[in-house]
Formats: structure tokens, C-alpha cells, sequence
């Protein structure tokens, strides 16, 4: 017997009008130039030659609409990385947080088909888990959406246990995804030509946050977080066997983990963002072989989606969500 799946798309940034230019110079601030260009701007940080303005990236009728044409039941809509601002002043980065997170849930409320995802002003521990304490518990947002770093400073950091405690306390997944290296830290040698930051940046900083996650004892010690990340968690599925080599082989491995590996690497999924069908086959194999829901990654530019995605804890929650709303309809 065929078993048919919603289409659930865990990979979609969302541009909010209402925020625009609610952070200081930072903006953000999106547009069309004379010649017909359009852009978005966050700080010096500009990207061309997307339709953004009038279009479902912005537009949240029209990104429904073509959610129906391109068959996806449901979308977790979330922050666009480029708009993190942890190099922002954190006063600015809260409120900004705060407004982002307030018209995401706005929007959601007018489309039960889109579910939030809340941005954290990462900069500020305290804040960052009151914000996603209120964005669950009054806003009715979904999972966090965070960096593969903030300014440099790994997700292994201390400073951040108490937030990864609440995603426990309060049941919800947290979303890895990178801002392109080159937003704060300005021009790159090897990360800025060619889209670098974007094509290889974010797969390194991915492996390297999948890394930090479990070598410096975060999922160890919060046994109940959930940690999704994007574009197929970078390099590190490809990887696995040299991380599970080093803690066998290596000095500083052997004991350093107080639960197993495999325990570990079970908290963790990988959406299918990349590109190709046989760069898909290691994460199949490996984490997806477990269970598999029907999942894409929405392109802006409109291609249609062949994805497959994990069904993760984030995938399963926003299928009961779905499901939820189905019978409330029919009641």
C-alpha cells in the first residue's frame, strides 16, 4: 500500500515590511532601484538580483498561493540569517527580536498554513531566553531559528546552557542555520569571492556548530533538545566517522561524553537543501533512513521541490500542527 505524506518545508525565510528600518543603521531595508534592481540591505550587507518586494518572499497571500502550486502542505517560516544583527547593539538587536517575532506570529495567525520560528538576539543570553520563553508561550512560534556561531563565539559556550535548557523545558526544536560569514566580519580573501561564504561558508559552519554541539557537551547534558540544521548539516553527516574516530582515538575523547554517540547524534536532523540527489544518499543512509516525511526547500526563484526531509521532531511537530487544524475544520 502507497503511503502519501503533507509536504512540509522547513527551509523558508520570510521578509517582514513591518520591520524595515527597526534597527539603526542596520535596517533592514528592502527596495527597487531605478534601473528595476531589486535589493535587501542589512548593515553593509546587500544582496541583488532576487525578487523580493511584491513577491511571496514578502508577500505572505502570494507565498501561499504558490505554496499551492508547488504542492507544500505547510512551511515553517522563519528569519532571514542576514537579519541575526548579534553585531548590533543587544538593546537593538531585543527589539528588534521582538518585532520580528511579533509579526511572524501575526502573520501565522492570518495563514494557519505557515508556522513561526522566532529569532533570538543571541548576544544577550538572558534575553535571548525570555524572548523565546514569551515567543512559545504567548506568540505560539514553533522553534527558535538561530546562527552556527554568534560574532565567533561557538554554541558550546556556557553562557548559553540556560537557553538550551528552556528549548528543553518548553519542548521546542532549535534551528541552526549560518549568516553568511562575510555580514559582520567584513571582507574575506577566501569567503567573499564567488558567493564563498554562502556556498562552502555555511557548510563549514555547520559542521563546525555540529561539532561544538557534541564535543563541547551541549547535547550530552540536555538529553531533550532537538537541534535541526540546514542545507543537510553542512559537512558533518559526511563526516560522522571522523568525529566518532576522534573520540575513540584521540586523547581528549576518551570519555568525554557521558551518553553515547549514537544517543547524540539521534537529537540532531538535517533538511535536504543540497541540490543534488546523490548528495543526498549519505544523510538518507545514515539519519533520514529512520523515517521520512515528504519535505522541500521553497526556492525565491520558484524551481519546484524534489526534497526529501527527515522526520525530525521539527517535521513532527509541525505535522501535528497541521493535523490539528484539520480537525478543528472538520468539527
Amino acid at each position: 500500500m502507497s503511503q502519501t505524506f503533507d509536504v512540509v518545508d522547513v527551509h523558508a525565510h520570510i521578509l517582514l515590511p513591518g520591520v524595515m528600518g527597526t534597527c539603526g543603521h542596520a535596517g533592514p531595508e528592502m527596495g527597487v532601484r531605478p534601473d528595476g534592481t531589486q535589493f535587501f540591505r542589512a548593515g553593509d550587507y546587500v544582496l541583488e538580483n532576487v525578487k523580493f518586494v511584491d513577491s511571496p518572499f514578502s508577500d505572505a497571500r502570494k507565498r501561499v498561493e504558490h505554496m499551492d502550486q508547488l504542492g507544500i502542505h505547510q512551511q515553517l517560516v522563519s528569519p532571514n540569517p542576514i537579519t541575526f544583527f548579534y553585531h548590533q547593539p543587544a538593546s537593538e538587536a531585543i527589539r528588534f527580536n521582538q518585532r520580528t517575532n511579533d509579526e511572524i506570529a501575526e502573520i501565522c495567525r492570518h495563514h494557519p498554513r505557515l508556522v513561526g520560528a522566532a529569532g533570538l538576539p543571541m548576544q544577550q543570553p538572558d534575553a535571548a531566553c525570555a524572548e523565546l520563553h514569551r515567543a512559545v508561550t504567548q506568540l505560539g512560534l514553533k522553534s527558535s531559528y538561530i546562527g552556527s556561531d554568534v560574532n565567533g563565539v561557538p554554541l558550546s559556550d556556557p553562557r548559553w546552557n540556560d537557553l538550551w535548557a528552556e528549548h528543553e523545558t518548553l519542548g521546542v526544536p532549535l534551528v541552526v542555520h549560518p549568516e553568511p560569514r562575510t555580514v559582520s566580519r567584513g571582507p574575506d580573501p577566501i569567503f567573499g569571492p564567488w558567493d564563498m561564504d554562502i556556498i562552502f561558508g555555511f557548510a563549514i559552519d555547520e559542521a563546525l556548530a555540529v561539532a561544538h554541539l557534541l564535543f563541547g557537551g551541549v547535547l550530552d547534558r540536555h538529553p531533550g533538545l532537538h537541534v535541526h540544521v540546514a542545507h543537510g548539516g553542512g559537512f558533518a553527516p559526511f563526516q560522522k566517522g571522523r568525529l566518532e574516530a576522534a573520540l575513540e582515538r584521540r586523547p581528549w575523547g576518551k570519555g568525554l561524553l557521558q551518553r553515547s554517540f549514537d544517543e547524540q547524534w539521534a537529537q540532531l536532523s538535517f533538511d535536504t537543501a543540497v541540490h543534488r540527489t546523490d548528495a543526498r544518499e549519505v544523510p538518507r543512509q545514515d539519519q533520514f533512513a529512520r523515517s521520512f516525511a515528504r519535505g522541500c526547500r521553497k526556492n525565491p526563484r520558484g524551481q519546484r521541490p524534489t526534497d526529501l526531509c527527515h522526520r525530525s521532531r521539527l517535521v513532527t511537530l509541525l505535522s501535528e500542527v497541521a493535523a490539528a487544524r484539520r480537525r478543528r475544520r472538520t468539527r
